[in-house]
């Protein structure tokens, strides 16, 4: 019982990393205490499945009944799992105080290895340690997708790139569930209020960059080669300020001294130069919406960062690196 238990909670916890296990000791506390009294006192005194089914969908009714909002849906779950599990429905049915005593034990060990060991293995808990953490994730994915080889719109894209690419669409979401639960008494409270409009910039550069992927694997003329130059540079300016976010989120000021926006109102104007200087054959409609949408992917990259680089700037981050004692149990 313990090993498959353990295996069952371990699953629920690594889906719900919010989730302190502290939170589900009193659930499953009050849940094998009711299920136990039912067991002991209730179930000795039935003797046809009519009497058991009517106990147990009394149970099941005030069990659902107790915890019916969307947000006591954990505690529904365990309170049900462990009605089951405690009265032990059998063919040949025996009751045992000893039955009840170690189901207990086995849960109290559960969540003393759950809560005091694993739960700081491999991070540490608190939503500060986390919202880091994907931040500098986020980053270094960015960075990865914005240094790869000009897609082709004929070929897959790579294992790697496809994994950086889930990487930047998924950490904003997963980044807003632990946004949840940031304690403005640590943080601050301006720093908390700022998360939310910073979770909703890193979802719009998510779009940008997947707009800007999609536009370099646009055919272009060949007439244009000259401008490979000024968007390499501009790559690479945004690259390094990205890898320096990837170091430290708080770094915000390396975006705005990129110099991105004069950097695209460089490549624009090459860009005008080099249409007016085209010769020879003219530039096809296709070739000219492929170039257009370039820039505009470029232009709306920039700006997403540097509307993010303004985000980041009205966060403190000092709190954010501080060393803290925490422990299950323990404020």
């Amino acid at each position: 019982g313990f090993i498959s238990m353990l295996g069952a909670f371990s699953m629920i916890l690594i889906s719900n990393q919010q989730i302190p296990t502290r939170m589900l000791v009193g659930p499953v506390a009050l849940s094998i205490f009711f299920a136990g009294c039912l067991y002991i006192f209730l179930m000795p005194l039935l003797s046809s499945f009519v009497g058991l089914g009517a106990m147990i969908f009394a149970a099941t009714f005030g069990i659902c009944y107790r915890y019916s909002t969307p947000q006591k849906a954990i505690n529904r779950a365990i309170a049900l799992a462990m009605f089951v599990i405690t009265i032990s429905v059998s063919n040949q049915q025996s009751y045992s105080f000893l039955s009840v005593a170690n189901t207990a034990l086995m849960f109290s060990l559960l969540f003393l290895l759950l809560g005091a060991i694993t739960a700081y293995i491999p991070f540490r808990p608190g939503p500060e340690r986390s919202v880091l953490r994907f931040l500098r994730r986020y980053f270094r994915s960015a960075a990865v997708l914005l240094a790869a080889e000009r897609p082709q719109s004929t070929e897959p894209p790579t294992r790697r790139v496809c994994f950086h690419q889930r990487e930047v669409a998924g950490l904003p979401s997963k980044m807003q569930v632990w946004v949840a639960m940031a304690d403005p008494a640590l943080l601050g409270a301006r720093s908390v209020q700022e998360l939310p409009v910073l979770i909703g910039k890193l979802h719009v550069t998510s779009y940008r960059l997947q707009a800007l992927q999609e536009a370099r694997a646009l055919p272009q003329s060949q007439q244009l080669a000259v401008l490979v130059g000024d968007m390499q540079s501009w790559r690479e300016k945004l690259i390094e300020a990205l890898e320096r976010l990837a170091a430290d989120p708080g770094d915000y000021e390396i975006l705005q001294r990129a110099n991105l926006e004069n950097k695209l109102r460089g490549l624009e104007a090459r860009i005008v130069q080099a249409l007016d200087a085209a010769t020879g054959e003219a530039l096809s409609e296709e070739h000219r919406e492929n170039l257009y949408s370039l820039l505009g992917a470029y232009r709306g990259m920039s700006e997403s960062l540097l509307d993010l680089a303004r985000s980041l700037e009205h966060i403190d981050w000092q709190p954010w690196y501080e060393e803290r004692f925490a422990w299950p149990g323990l404020p």
